[in-house]
């Protein structure tokens, strides 16, 4: 999705201030990620992201078809960035 978003930014130097982040799925994820989103979530006046599986109510992300996305390594936890910037009424 890097493409994606850079061409979308693509031609708005001006605001300079946009900060483009990419996180790898879950096999990758750290607790070094954790406190990056944290950090991230802290000083964000604008968040965008792809369209994106949500956690259920049971706190897991599922494919269409009830794989859990978890569980497999396929999702890297994105939504908690959201959830940490309402905490922090951004």
């Amino acid at each position: 999705n890097a493409p994606v978003f850079r061409a979308a930014v693509k031609g708005v130097e001006e605001l300079a201030s946009i900060q483009l982040v990419f996180f790898l799925e879950g096999p990758s994820w750290t607790a070094g990620h954790d406190d990056e989103m944290q950090r991230l979530a802290d000083s964000a006046d604008l968040i965008i992201s792809c369209e994106r599986a949500g956690p259920a109510a049971d706190g897991r992300c599922y494919t269409m078809r009830g794989i859990d996305m978890n569980e497999r390594g396929l999702i890297a936890p994105l939504h908690t960035i959201v959830a940490r910037a309402r905490e922090t009424n951004h």
